[in-house]
């Protein structure tokens, strides 16, 4: 009798052990697939970081441009100004010799 108790016994932890390695293979299972989403979501997110400093780089490029023009038109204002108070001062000496 003490070995029939024994052998069912081992037959009822060899069915809980059966059971326990099917949960823990689909545990298993399930955990390869929510590794597998977020390997998805990184490449993702790494994607649109990328479009993102792409986008930067163009803005960066126009800032710069714009940048550019400016500095080449406060040039050209700056000579406009300088002949425009040359030609008044001249102007102004002109009318003041001739009285």
């Amino acid at each position: 009798m003490p070995t029939d108790a024994i052998e069912m016994r081992m037959a009822h932890l060899e069915g809980a052990y059966e059971q326990i390695d099917k949960r823990l293979g689909t545990v298993e299972q399930r955990l390869t697939l929510v590794e597998t989403k977020l390997d998805g979501l990184r490449r993702d997110i790494d994607q649109r970081f990328e479009r993102m400093d792409q986008r930067f780089e163009r803005m960066d490029q126009r800032f710069e441009r714009m940048e550019q023009r400016f500095e080449r038109m406060e040039h050209s204002l700056r000579t406009q100004f300088y002949w425009v108070m040359g030609l008044m001062l001249s102007l102004l000496a002109l009318g003041l010799f001739r009285h």
